[in-house]
């Protein structure tokens, strides 16, 4: 079992994640709270982020896999099938259903780089070897899901499931 560690609290570049998220926020979509996954943080670190959009604040954060990397630890991006690689962009978190890791929420990537997450069965799931706190090893890659602890997916299912309006996950 890998140790937790303390990591020295990072400063959050909300401003920069709300923009990113901000020419895709039309009335469609929910418009206080978004999803931020930056794939450029260590994976075992913090990295999956729950926006306030009106406050401009985090509200919570988790651990998240990524896909395929490559020889130097830089995640690969890809919106190619069977690929195994993390795609990047916008999506709207569709709908939830019982999947082969439980609880998942399927995604559609709502840009080129990631308009093939539906048919490649991206989706947002929890998996019980994603650490809840930040440890000292990275730990393994998904298949181009952003996967996350069971504890904190059904944190996001608490804002999922009772919005009125899809909410946007933008991965990067």
């Amino acid at each position: 079992m890998e140790d937790n560690v303390t990591f020295e609290e990072k400063s959050i570049p909300t401003e920069r994640y709300i923009s990113h998220l901000k020419p895709h926020l039309s009335s469609k979509y929910n418009q206080d709270v978004a999803f931020y996954a930056d794939l450029t943080l260590p994976a075992n670190e913090y990295r999956f982020f729950v926006l306030d959009l009106k406050e401009g604040k985090v509200l919570d954060k988790g651990l998240c896999l990524n896909g395929r990397e490559d020889n130097e630890g830089n995640v690969i991006y890809s919106n190619t099938p069977d690929s195994n690689c993390s795609s990047k962009g916008v999506a709207e978190i569709s709908y939830r259903y019982n999947g082969s890791f439980g609880k998942a929420y399927k995604l559609r990537g709502l840009e080129e780089s990631n308009n093939n997450m539906f048919r490649r069965a991206i989706v947002l799931h929890a998996w019980s070897g994603v650490p809840d706190e930040p440890v000292k090893e990275e730990p393994i890659q998904s298949q181009g899901c952003p996967t996350v602890n069971p504890a904190f997916l059904e944190k996001l299912s608490g804002y999922i499931d009772n919005s009125n309006k899809p909410i946007l996950l933008y991965t990067l």
